[in-house]
């Protein structure tokens, strides 16, 4: 009869409990000696926290017999996370606050780290990591998390909207009223600006109405005007979670004039913050973002909004330098230039505007979103729901991206791209009849490689990427003297022909990494390619088919230097119609070109049909279809 092994079991697990509450005793040593040792180096790491942390570990270990060691660790280092996450997200919050607000001993701490990206994802992200912040900390953010209180308001004319304000101290409004209704005028206008918002954002282009906020300061939606100094716009502070879903209600705090430093000022500003941060209380009605792989959704989309319901201001402008100059920076990084990725959802719009369904994708996107799928996995899903991909359309980003300042074309690209920058190159150099690259790309990023052309012939590019399935590649030619461009994108398979290329004209090379990872963006890989461009022995025909009445000539394109070149032209049934030689000295026969006019050898026109040009390099035959139609 076999024995069960239930006691050993038991003896083995109270062995391991015992173990377990030995070392954490032993860990509580040490971290109540590391806390008095940074507290004396002046680092402000709180001892509170620590001593939590440590407590908590043991009660785990004696209560929880079940538990293995794994686990607890597990829960220390998350723990650990979460305090180191919570330091730095505490001292960014803090430059939210008014100067007289920040306690001296921590004014050269926020010195020292970056400021908020934006204020909107800082105070949410905040309010998410506040229970591994002290009490004090707690205490200190508590300003930024409580509503103001201003003696004024107004109701907008939909009854949507309250506007919060006063008109004295450093808060006050702009006092003019013009129309002498009691109301300042900029407040009249503020209130104007948010309910054309919501008719555009809501009625027009049919996303959801934001949360009600259960009546606190009335039934409206409430904005509350105030000098936010630094530079703000205005930000949206999420308040009241509700149920167990990840929806917010929101309330809106934006500057009470915008005249402090801002790109755009006076009520121009106030009409794109109103669009902005509106479309952020509509966010928050969706789902706030769960990772720190999903805020740059959030603001790209509501600085995309601003154009969308006040097209002539532009205010989206100041964010596009730096935007453009930022190299190997991946797709979804959270980060200042975020703003300018705004053009993503223009690029989208425009790009797709003749595809059904096209027109409410972005909403769409939101949609997904509030089924709790990734910022990424929505914008991918959303495109294949009206038959495309994020592949392929990251890929015509990056050349979009290309066709702004003076290769700008509002018809085909962007409608403002002229005002835009150009991005920068990787490299430039200048091509002869082969050249060679190495480099290396994060995930969700592209770079552009630039090669000036200096002879004339056909060249091909092949290329080796690590994990070729990640990749699309983009060429684009600018022939010499001709201002009009030309892009094809491939993907990293075999050589790939690129075409005749002038000398003098050049060769712009797009390398997209489109692989998504939802590891942090400072842990994201890079990945590996090479390519190669070479001149190759190639003869093509253009127009094809020629069309007389469209075209007076077919030119046929090569790469030769033999003397005794010779090129005969036949019919589909083998008769020769054309044949002539280099060494006649034709001025239309070139050692890389000849350009016909559809007559045979006699002068006379030939009839339509299929030809066949066969171009004799010393022995050595070359054959190429075409169509003449008359």
């Amino acid at each position: 009869m076999k024995k069960s092994n239930f006691h050993n079991f038991g003896y083995c697990n109270e062995t391991m409990k015992m173990c377990g509450f030995v070392f954490c005793v032993l860990e509580f040593v040490w971290n109540l000696a590391f806390g008095i040792w940074n507290l004396r180096r002046q680092q402000f790491i709180s001892y509170s926290r620590l001593l939590t942390l440590s407590a908590t570990t043991i009660f785990c270990s004696v209560i929880t017999p079940w538990r293995s060691h794994a686990q607890e660790q597990q829960v220390v280092q998350t723990n650990q996370a979460g305090i180191e996450a919570a330091e730095v997200a505490f001292l960014r919050t803090l430059q939210l606050l008014p100067q007289d607000r920040i306690p001296a001993e921590y004014q050269a701490l926020v010195e020292q780290v970056s400021p908020p990206t934006c204020a909107t994802i800082q105070l949410h992200t905040a309010r998410q990591l506040m229970p591994y912040m002290s009490p004090d900390q707690q205490q200190l953010l508590t300003f930024l998390f409580t509503r103001p209180s201003l003696p004024l308001d107004h109701i907008s004319d939909s009854g949507f909207f309250k506007i919060h304000y006063t008109t004295t101290g450093v808060d006050a409004v702009p006092p003019g009223d013009q129309n002498q209704n009691g109301v300042p005028d900029f407040v009249d206008s503020v209130a104007t600006a948010y309910d054309h918002s919501y008719n555009v954002e809501v009625t027009q282009l049919g996303y959801r109405e934001p949360p009600p906020d259960d009546g606190v300061d009335g039934p409206e939606f409430d904005i509350y005007m105030e000098d936010l100094g630094r530079g703000f716009y205005g930000w949206t502070n999420s308040e009241t979670k509700l149920g167990d879903s990840n929806r917010w209600t929101s309330y809106i705090q934006m500057d009470n004039d915008f005249d402090n430093g801002h790109y755009t000022s006076g009520i121009d500003a106030a009409l794109v913050t109103a669009a902005h941060e509106f479309f952020h209380m509509i966010h928050f009605g969706y789902r706030a973002f769960t990772t720190s792989n999903e805020p740059f959704y959030y603001e790209l989309c509501s600085t995309w909004m601003e154009e969308v319901v006040h097209d002539d201001i532009n205010d989206y402008y100041q964010y596009l330098p730096s935007y453009f100059s930022r190299r190997n920076v991946p797709f979804d990084a959270f980060e200042n230039s975020n703003y300018g990725l705004g053009i993503w959802n223009m690029f989208l719009m425009k790009n797709l505007r003749d595809k059904q369904g096209s027109s409410a994708l972005i909403r769409r996107t939101w949609e997904i979103m509030a089924e709790n799928t990734s910022a990424m996995d929505a914008i991918g899903q959303g495109l294949n729901e009206i038959g495309e991909n994020y592949e392929e359309q990251f890929a015509e980003f990056a050349v979009w991206n290309y066709f702004t300042g003076d290769r700008a074309d509002p018809v085909l690209y962007y409608d403002e791209g002229a005002a835009y920058p150009q991005v920068p190159y990787e490299i430039e150099l200048d091509m002869d009849k082969q050249v060679a690259v190495s480099d290396s790309n994060k995930t969700l990023t592209y770079k552009y490689y630039k090669f000036s052309v200096q002879f004339d012939g056909n060249y091909e590019i092949s290329i080796d990427a690590e994990s070729p399935q990640h990749w699309k590649f983009a060429s684009i030619a600018t022939l010499s003297g001709n201002s009009n461009s030309q892009y094809q994108i491939f993907a990293p398979s075999g050589g790939h022909g690129l075409g005749f290329l002038e000398a003098g004209s050049e060769l712009i090379i797009v390398a997209s990494n489109n692989m998504q990872s939802s590891a942090a963006i400072r842990d994201r890989p890079s990945l590996q390619f090479r390519f190669e461009i070479a001149q190759v022995e190639k003869l093509e025909a253009y127009p094809n088919p020629y069309v007389i009445s469209l075209h007076e000539q077919i030119t046929f394109r090569f790469t030769s230097n033999d003397p005794a070149l010779a090129i005969n032209i036949m019919s589909s049934e083998g008769i020769v119609v054309k044949d002539v030689r280099l060494s006649d000295g034709l001025d239309e026969f070139t050692p890389d070109s000849y350009t016909w006019d559809g007559l045979d050898n006699s002068g006379n026109p030939v009839s339509s049909g299929i030809y066949i040009i066969l171009l004799n390099k010393g022995g050595k035959i070359q054959k190429q279809k075409f169509a003449l139609i008359r």
